[in-house]
């Protein structure tokens, strides 16, 4: 389930305390607002009364362990302003320039971003010509088809 944003958290506060703390109450009222499919999970609603319980708030608690260094606002902007710059730039080069990690880099576009890695795929050139012949064998095929019905199983393919 996607995370509930601050105003989410509140309502479902408030109605875990209009139904008498609730949780199967809560989440039949929650329905009409979030719609069937999206109702937070008992374990869900129990961690959201908890914390405005304990610390007075819908906000999640704050993270222990070392701070993200790697993948901060200042870098993944200017990630982001490079690839807007000159999109064809590989990571590689991308990683000199900045003076980011190659591998950094790439996580930022990924999950920060959402850009994903794509080749362009060169296809053949369709000329005027090239449709004059199609159109010619799709009708040899047909005529076959039309000759010997059982034509298309006796292809190899």
């Amino acid at each position: 389930m996607e995370r509930l944003t601050p105003q989410q958290r509140v309502i479902v506060v408030k109605i875990y305390y209009q139904y008498q703390s609730s949780v199967v109450q809560t989440q039949r009222g929650l329905r009409d607002i979030f719609g069937r499919n999206h109702v937070p999970s008992r374990s869900t609603i129990l961690r959201i009364i908890k914390n405005f319980e304990t610390l007075f708030t819908v906000a999640d608690r704050s993270k222990s362990g070392r701070p993200r260094s790697a993948r901060s606002n200042e870098n993944t902007e200017s990630v982001k302003n490079s690839v807007a710059e000159n999109p064809e730039t590989s990571v590689k080069r991308r990683a000199q320039e900045l003076g980011i990690n190659r591998q950094t880099i790439w996580t930022i576009m990924k999950k920060d971003l959402h850009f994903y890695p794509c080749k362009t795929q060169l296809t053949q050139e369709l000329k005027e010509s090239d449709h004059k012949q199609r159109r010619g064998w799709s009708t040899k095929l047909l005529q076959l088809n039309v000759d010997d019905p059982n034509f298309w199983q006796k292809l190899k393919w």
